[in-house]
């Protein structure tokens, strides 16, 4: 009878450590998809694609307003839900983050605003606007991916070598060019670009974001992908170019309101 006795608080012991070790974050992670978030976010993504090819019909066919007024409106939609979730967030890392958010939304809503507007120095104004709003999305991207995740050792080496490597390649970049272009403008014109690479990277080379938070992963990374190929195409003058420049917008809100419905379900960190 106390051999059963013995084994019966044995075995009770033994849950009550299990039960211990659960992680909470990792509990909260596992309640964060609710059916009715689920419904909610797929109701978003499919109004979201039927307005991007409503915008981009009207635009082809209608020229009622151009590609600087769709990035305005987009960029003032999501600075509304950065601030939203600046006030909601329980981590400091997220908050953070969604700071960057407004910063980046607000130099989105700048460097729009000046394209139609005949300012002088207006290729170095869009240059340093630009570098700005790529510089804040790294930044937003960089404090959201390790505000709810355990960094291993990877992740320590590889936030320690991008600093370093971004500074080395603009030295290089500034250094090789010749000596009537060294100027302001070219260090600018390599951060507007090498901080995209440098965004794809955080969400893209780090397992443990994919293991912990696979839906901001996706959705913050594939935002700089796309904006990566715009880029390289040049202007924004076609059918499938302004689409997919309004998918760029439609992958950050959904991922924001990922990170919002987070915050909501999780506790906040002592």
């Amino acid at each position: 009878m106390s051999d059963t006795t013995r084994d019966i608080s044995e075995i009770s012991m033994t849950s009550e450590i299990q039960i211990d070790r659960i992680d909470p974050m990792e509990d909260s992670t596992r309640i964060i998809w609710t059916p009715a978030f689920m419904l909610l976010f797929a109701t978003l993504l499919g109004a979201g694609l039927s307005i991007a090819s409503l915008v981009t019909h009207i635009w082809f066919n209608g020229h009622l307003y151009s590609v600087n007024h769709i990035g305005m409106v987009y960029g003032i939609v999501l600075l509304g839900i950065w601030l939203i979730v600046t006030t909601k967030a329980h981590a400091a890392w997220i908050r953070l983050g969604a700071l960057f958010g407004c910063l980046w939304a607000l130099f989105t809503i700048a460097q729009y605003w000046t394209g139609p507007h005949a300012i002088n120095t207006q290729v170095s104004s869009m240059t340093q606007l630009q570098a700005a709003s790529n510089s804040a999305m790294l930044a937003s991207s960089l404090c959201l991916s390790v505000g709810r995740i355990q960094l291993r050792r990877w992740d320590t080496w590889l936030l320690w070598i991008l600093p370093v490597a971004f500074c080395a390649y603009l030295g290089y970049s500034y250094l090789k060019a010749p000596v009537d272009t060294r100027s302001l403008l070219l260090i600018e014109g390599k951060i507007a670009s090498l901080t995209i690479y440098l965004t794809i990277i955080i969400w893209w080379f780090r397992p443990q974001c994919w293991r912990e938070q696979p839906g901001p992963a996706s959705l913050f990374g594939l935002a700089p992908i796309i904006l990566l190929l715009l880029n390289k195409v040049g202007a924004i003058n076609s059918e499938a170019t302004v689409f997919f420049f309004q998918i760029f917008f439609l992958c950050i809100f959904l991922g924001t309101v990922r990170i919002l419905q987070a915050e909501r379900h999780t506790q906040p960190q002592a």
